[in-house]
């Protein structure tokens, strides 16, 4: 949870520097910010908008870093990354002296027990959801993506490969 946090907070920081952009509808500034973390992490923020027949619907994805025209976003990508690497350096060290490679990975690794969860939870509470006249619209992370990419694959590639370096440091 606290390379969630971490990363969560470096975001924040980064985002906030210059002015964020505006959506057609009222977003609070910490989904908009929550929206680069998860984009920072491969997750499609997704906008759907679907009416009361079945047929009325309408998806597409934004990509918040690439449409931005600061130059400093773009480091937006190796936040995490950064983040979840030491988050996996730290499990490492305090899981015990791991006496093999694949030991001190699987250490680093259990970064995605504190992560997979919170970023679910995450992914759900930053959507914004917006319903009038028999429409409704939903702007947020996609769900598949958010498990996938950010909650999966991510900690546990980054947090093993920050769990090996210690051991390989130590050694």
């Amino acid at each position: 949870m606290g390379a969630f946090l971490g990363g969560y907070g470096l975001t924040w920081a980064f985002v906030t520097l210059d002015e964020l952009p505006t959506f057609s509808f009222a977003a609070e500034k910490w989904q908009v910010v929550t929206w680069y973390f998860y984009n920072a992490q491969f997750v499609e923020i997704s906008q759907t908008i679907s009416g009361s027949d079945d047929s009325d619907y309408l998806r597409n994805s934004v990509d918040l870093i690439a449409n931005s025209s600061d130059p400093y976003i773009q480091f937006l990508h190796l936040l995490p990354l950064v983040v979840i690497f030491i988050g996996g350096v730290l499990l490492a060290s305090h899981l015990g002296r791991a006496r093999t490679a694949p030991h001190a990975a699987l250490n680093g690794a259990h970064v995605v027990v504190g992560y997979l969860p919170i970023s679910l939870v995450g992914a759900y509470i930053a959507s914004k959801h917006v319903s009038a006249i028999g429409v409704t619209a939903r702007v947020g992370p996609r769900y598949l993506d958010t498990l996938l990419f950010m909650g999966l694959l991510l900690p546990l590639v980054v947090g093993s490969l920050g769990g090996l370096v210690y051991h390989v440091v130590r050694e």
